[in-house]
């Protein structure tokens, strides 16, 4: 069992590990693709917009690798993975009321706020007319 719970945790730490690595690469994307249209490097090099996502995809990997081998990283991401197996998560049926009871109070709040910003706005409104 404990190797299974091992191996369990591994895949959704590995699974973490990756998902971070493809948001860095899409933020890195995103900048150097930015910082292209500022210095308008797109105009001085011809494969700048293909360079600059293959930089990004390589930095992605280079994160990946990078704290696939952290040790720290590795015991920090156990025991966050531990203490999330220790959760005690909501019921379906408390999921729903709660939710059921959020919407009710955000109902109400925007009807007060629509008939407050209704009564003054007909109030400024015969106060400049």
């Amino acid at each position: 069992m404990a190797r299974l719970s091992h191996l369990h945790e591994r895949k959704w730490i590995n699974g973490l590990l990756a998902i971070a690595s493809v948001v860095v690469a899409y933020v890195l994307s995103a900048f150097f693709l930015q910082i292209g249209l500022w210095m308008d490097l797109e105009a001085k090099m011809n494969f700048y917009r293909g360079g600059a996502q293959a930089a990004a995809v390589v930095l992605g990997l280079v994160f990946f690798i990078a704290m696939f081998r952290s040790k720290q990283v590795q015991q920090y991401l156990s025991e966050v993975y531990y203490e999330l197996t220790r959760v005690v998560w909501a019921t379906k049926e408390d999921t729903v009321k709660l939710t059921i009871g959020i919407l009710i109070g955000v109902l109400i709040t925007s009807v007060v706020l629509g008939f407050v910003d209704f009564v003054v706005n007909k109030l400024l409104g015969l106060l400049y007319n």
